[in-house]
């Protein structure tokens, strides 16, 4: 069942009309419910307000403390009966009671629009500052991949030149060729090489001349053949 109220209400009408239909349905026998909802507007003079807890809406949930009950054991049959209470008097309860350990404001629909929309500009502000930031970013990379494409056709040249082949005649020739950025990987070849990182041409064997390793510094100089 539902107790609806129509127009607005204050605290007392609130107290009052829970109490009466209470007190009523106590009367038919009721001695507990189940289900407990109480569904409201809360205002302030004209305008409705939200309370918020941390910008989120405040909506306490009450756990029973069994309040309505209690239990007795017979001390012979060791049977425990539970007895429903009824009759409580206004006396009997503290009506003056708050939500004392929590700070809670109030906010119109309009001031948390308000809020909202502050929150997505700043969100919008800072997705604008990230892409900024990747774009500048992917800028510098594609500037450094075009760099790397250079020192490495600067390299095949220069292979091309010791060879006195075309880069058409020379590809065949390629077994493999990558970056090493491993400073283990580079002392391997040569103990004197101080670069960071090299590039390597590797030349396939053949009947005439065995494999060839080539490592070149970022200014495409050979600093290293096998």
């Amino acid at each position: 069942m539902k107790l609806q109220f129509k127009g607005k209400v204050g605290r007392q009408e609130i107290l009052e009309e829970v109490s009466r239909l209470l007190n009523t349905l106590e009367d038919l026998g009721v001695d507990n419910f189940s289900s407990v909802n109480l569904y409201f507007t809360p205002r302030q003079g004209n305008k409705s307000v939200t309370p918020l807890i941390d910008d989120v809406a405040f909506s306490p949930c009450h756990k029973s403390k069994s309040k309505h009950i209690s239990s007795e054991k017979n001390t012979e049959t060791g049977v425990q009966t539970i007895k429903y209470a009824k009759g409580v008097m206004i006396s009997d309860m503290d009506l003056e009671k708050r939500f004392s350990n929590v700070e809670i404001s109030l906010k119109t629909k309009a001031e948390i629009d308000d809020d909202n929309e502050l929150v997505r500009l700043k969100e919008e502000s800072e997705r604008m500052h990230l892409k900024h930031l990747l774009d500048e970013q992917f800028k510098e990379f594609k500037k450094n991949q075009d760099e790397i494409v250079v020192i490495e056709d600067n390299c095949l040249l220069k292979i091309s030149e010791i060879y006195r082949l075309s880069l058409i005649d020379l590809k065949p020739k390629i077994s493999s060729v990558g970056w090493i950025v491993c400073k283990k990987r580079i002392l391997k070849h040569s103990r004197t090489i101080t670069e960071d990182e090299v590039y390597r041409i590797t030349l396939k064997a053949d009947n005439e001349t065995p494999k060839k390793i080539y490592l070149f510094s970022a200014s495409s100089e050979v600093i290293f053949e096998s």
